[in-house]
This record gives C-alpha cells, sequence and structure tokens, in this order.
C-alpha cells in the first residue's frame, strides 16, 4: 500500500499534476502497472522509494511513459552500482552517493566532457612549438576578425614544453600545501549542464581567482563563460575548447562579467554579444606546461590556481566525497587522451589513517558539474605515483598539460601576432 502511494506521488510529479485532488486521485494500480514492472523483491521497492526522492529532489518532469522507464532502468543500474562500490567501506578510497546525475547514462554523461586538445600538443617530440592554425576569433559581429598566429620560439623559451621555466626552480621550498579556497580566491562551481564547455568553465575559474590574486578584485568575481562560448571562434563552443586558446582571446579582448552575460542552459553557439565597454578583467598573458613534475605543479600552485585537462570516465560520475585513487579510477594510461577541463585550486596531504591507507598526498580540484556534486563541487585526486609506468602523466594525466593566464609581461612565453 506505501509502495502504490508512492507510485502514484511520483506519477503526479512526473506528468505535472498539481494539488492533493490530482495526487490522490490517481490510479495507483495503473501507475504501478504502466510506470513500473511488477515489484518483486525489497530490493526493487528500495530503488523505487529512491528514485521517488530523486525525482522530487530534482524536479524532473518526464512527458511520457517510456521516456519515464528508460530513465528508471537508468537509475536503477547507476543506483545499484553506487550500493555495490560502497559495500567495500572502509577498502574504498572514496564514497559514492546518489546525485543530480543519477537518472544519466554514460553516453549523455560523456556529454559533458568537452576538452579538445590541439595536435600540436600531442607530438610529444622537441621542437619549436608552432599554432597558426586556429580559427580566426569573432568577439562581436561589429568587430572584424583577425587571424591568430602565435610562436614559441626556441631561442627565447628552449623548449618551452618540455623542461622546467626557470622561474618555477627560483622558488625556494615547495610548501606543505595550498588551499586557495580556504584563501578566498576561488568562486562557488557552477553547472555546465548538457554542454561540453568545460574548457570555458576552467578559463572563466582561473581567470577570476587571479583577478584577486592580482589586486584588482577584492574577492572572487564570476565572468562569464557565455562569452567564451559565443565570441571565441578559435574554440567550438558545447562541441568542445582548449584553455590555451581562451586565454589568447581573453588576452587580447577581455572577458564580461556573469551577470552581464550569464550562462544558459542549452549554452551552444550564439550570436556573439561581446560588449568591449562591459569587460572588467583581462589577462596580459598565458602560459601552457607539458609533463610537469609533481614539485613543478605545485610551485605554479603556490602562486595561482591552474587549468588542466584530465582523463575522465564513469567512475567520477557518482563521487560524493574522499580522495579519487588509480586503483579505483583506472584513469591514467598514457592511452588516454585528456577530455575534461578543471581547474587545480590546491593540494595538501591526507591525515586519517583510512585515507593514508590509499593515498599520501592529494591534488584539490574545482569541477563543473555543480554544488551537488562531489564535495560542494569540488574533488581530490591522489598524486602518489606521478611518472610511473601506471602513472606516465600523472593521475589521470592531470599533469600532462597544465595551463594558465598571467599578469606578468615576462610571462608571456608565447609571441600574439595579428594581422588583418
Amino acid at each position: 500500500m506505501v509502495i502504490a502511494k508512492k507510485l502514484a506521488t511520483l506519477a503526479a510529479l512526473l506528468f505535472g499534476l498539481v494539488g492533493l485532488a490530482a495526487i490522490t486521485g490517481f490510479n495507483s494500480k495503473i501507475a504501478g502497472t504502466q510506470l513500473f514492472s511488477q515489484v518483486e523483491s525489497l530490493e526493487e521497492q528500495e530503488i523505487i522509494n529512491a528514485y521517488v526522492s530523486f525525482v522530487a529532489q530534482h524536479g524532473r518532469m518526464y512527458t511520457t511513459h517510456s521516456k519515464h522507464n528508460e530513465k528508471y532502468e537508468i537509475f536503477k543500474n547507476n543506483y545499484l552500482k553506487i550500493k555495490e562500490y560502497n559495500k567495500r567501506g572502509g577498502d574504498a578510497p572514496f564514497v559514492m552517493g546518489v546525485n543530480h546525475m543519477a537518472d544519466m547514462s554514460e553516453n549523455e554523461f560523456k556529454k559533458l566532457l568537452g576538452v579538445t586538445i590541439p595536435k600540436v600538443l600531442m607530438d610529444e617530440t622537441e621542437g619549436v612549438f608552432v599554432m597558426s592554425t586556429m580559427s580566426s576569433f569573432s568577439p562581436s559581429s561589429d568587430e572584424p576578425k583577425k587571424p591568430l598566429h602565435h610562436h614559441n620560439r626556441r631561442n627565447k623559451t628552449s623548449s618551452h614544453h618540455e623542461r622546467r621555466s626557470p622561474h618555477l626552480n627560483e622558488s625556494p621550498k615547495v610548501a606543505e600545501q595550498v588551499n586557495w579556497i580556504e584563501m578566498g580566491v576561488v568562486s562557488k562551481p557552477y553547472e555546465q549542464s548538457h554542454c561540453g564547455s568545460c574548457w570555458s568553465f576552467t578559463t572563466a575559474a582561473t581567470l577570476e581567482s587571479l583577478a584577486v590574486i592580482s589586486g584588482k578584485f577584492k574577492q572572487p568575481p564570476s565572468f562569464s563563460m557565455q562569452q567564451l562560448l559565443d565570441c571565441d571562434a578559435s574554440n567550438d563552443g558545447c562541441k568542445g575548447g582548449w584553455m590555451y586558446k581562451a586565454y589568447v582571446y581573453t588576452s587580447e579582448h577581455g572577458i564580461m562579467n556573469y551577470t552581464d552575460y550569464p550562462y544558459r542552459v542549452d549554452a551552444d553557439h550564439s550570436k556573439c554579444k561581446y560588449n568591449k565597454n562591459q569587460t572588467v578583467f583581462k589577462n596580459i598573458g598565458m602560459k601552457q606546461e607539458k609533463s610537469m613534475s609533481n614539485e613543478a605543479l605545485m610551485k605554479v600552485l603556490m602562486k595561482q590556481p591552474v587549468g588542466v585537462g584530465i582523463f575522465t570516465n564513469a567512475n567520477f560520475q557518482f563521487y560524493k566525497s574522499g580522495v579519487m585513487t588509480e586503483d579505483t579510477l583506472k584513469c591514467s594510461s598514457g592511452e588516454n587522451k585528456v577530455n575534461h577541463g578543471v581547474t587545480v585550486v590546491g593540494y595538501g596531504k591526507t591525515t586519517t589513517p583510512e585515507e593514508q591507507k590509499h593515498c599520501q598526498q592529494y591534488w584539490i580540484v574545482r569541477n563543473s558539474w555543480g554544488t551537488k556534486w562531489g564535495e560542494n563541487g569540488f574533488f581530490r585526486l591522489c598524486m602518489d605515483g606521478t611518472g610511473t609506468t601506471e602513472q606516465p602523466y600523472g593521475i589521470c594525466s592531470l599533469n600532462r598539460f597544465p595551463t594558465y593566464p598571467t599578469m606578468e609581461d615576462n610571462g608571456i612565453e608565447a609571441e600574439i601576432l595579428f594581422s588583418e
């Protein structure tokens, strides 16, 4: 009887029936047969209860029975996956939980992964770094497009991507821990929704932190991801992009506030609404490292948050808390291409015996899947084992392509040439 009532309530939620009379008047027998297969076990009842709570909490409105059935089956499979993983208890390095992605299939989840690595970065050979094939910018409908060419000249940077930059070695000592969240320079994570726009969120996040660190802002601002999606023609909107290209764009055109150019849920390319007079921040330069050691990346993080590409798979989808490790994620093979852009905002050491069984040091990372995911939108990745055969580029290839904006003239290690 209790299950029937829950089914009736669920049906009302799904099909927009409002008011107590609509709920109590709904035929629970029909709801039970049309919306679910026959309840055969206590476990099935548990899943239905969880699904009812999920639909109510996240305001899901599936318009047809077939769509409802499809989503319920996806939720059921995901719920059982989460439950089975959490049975490991203390043997599991992190905890999984039901979140707003619980009715999302693996294929739907993959649409959130929108990093597109320039082919030149995948070339492991030494030599002059040239990216002269990027698309032209289109910052506004009335501003002419300008082709962009930028080169790292060998006599200036000496294979910048394979060797450590000289200023990194000047740091006397690597700090034991860095947490830019606690220092008040990291904004609250936004949710990218069903759009491969992670690169724009990472670009905005690193610029927001740099704006505070540089003294331009006292509190972390919120910059416009939608401006980057609409106006940065060197990237591909919801189909993917790369942070370094976006930093080139913002170094020339600046970036607007989120409130002046807000993000849309259907955030794909649309007409650029760039307004030069509303730009509030502009980076001077940008840096792009390659295959950094943990120590070198820590030294950069002592100065500012860093954008990185990582390889993300379905094991990330239901992360709730704790430190994620390679033995569970299976994400660090050198064959895996990075597919998701995130912002590293610090690092630290595990402190409890339970955590230390699995990991000693970890990265603190800001994601773009909203505050209902992970640790209020953030997550921790174990950095142990970087440079080994199993993790040649660090966990999930996090150390492979760090890229970040700068505010110092000597930070521009790429020559930017604009011409008509």
